[in-house]
């Protein structure tokens, strides 16, 4: 899989009250939320209906194009829908964390601001890949088996990760890996699910949750 690693504003952010938009909007998933998680299918009708909502940039700051909410907020809108859909409320709030950390300065500036400005042009999901089926997640301390090395001005990535929240939905996967270097480094890379070279395994059947499709 070789990869190669610009803002726009969320014009479709409005400020009404958030948990009042996430509210409706839940009523409306609750209609389809036993059909999704009998299933497994990737609820894609609710996180479009999520981005036109302007809900998507909910942590995004307001000079960014967002809302600018905080813990509160943003938990009492994760709250709302999971009353209409639990599955689309976890996917929601990993899209949530990683945008927080963006807001937090936790990121190169440039792939920020590419991150941010697709967020507001396009519903453009992304989760961290970390855990494995080998060694599972790297909170228990193993380090990843998947590899990454540079040719040219590409890094080309091999491995496998599993419990990928959303994995169908996604634009952009977060992936944990040691590079190939004398001197390994644990690096993490913003790898495109689109790119040449990348498979997905359905793999999750948890019952309850079968519609996060964390394959």
């Amino acid at each position: 899989m070789s990869v190669a690693l610009s803002a726009v504003p969320n014009a479709s952010a409005q400020r009404a009250d958030p948990v009042a938009v996430a509210t409706a909007l839940a009523e409306d998933f609750s209609l389809t939320a036993a059909d999704h998680d009998k299933s497994g299918e990737f609820a894609a009708g609710n996180f479009e209906a999520l981005f036109r909502s302007g809900l998507l940039g909910l942590v995004t700051a307001e000079k960014d194009g967002g809302w600018g909410e905080g813990m509160e907020t943003t938990h009492a809108v994760i709250t709302a829908i999971a009353k209409g859909d639990p599955s689309t409320a976890l996917i929601l709030a990993m899209h949530y964390s990683v945008h927080a950390a963006i807001r937090r300065g936790k990121w190169p500036a440039a792939l920020a601001a590419r991150v941010l400005a697709a967020n507001g042009r396009e519903l453009a999901l992304l989760n961290n890949a970390q855990a494995e089926p080998g060694v599972g997640s790297p909170a228990h301390g193993g380090l990843p088996e998947t590899t990454a090395r540079i040719e040219g001005d590409v890094w080309v990535v091999n491995g496998r990760k599993s419990f990928v929240t959303g994995l169908p939905g996604l634009k952009w996967a977060i992936v944990l890996a040691v590079t190939t270097e004398e001197t390994p480094r644990l690096i993490q890379l913003l790898v495109p699910l689109d790119a040449t070279g990348i498979t997905q395994e359905k793999a999750w059947e948890a019952t309850g949750m079968y519609a996060t499709a964390s394959h």
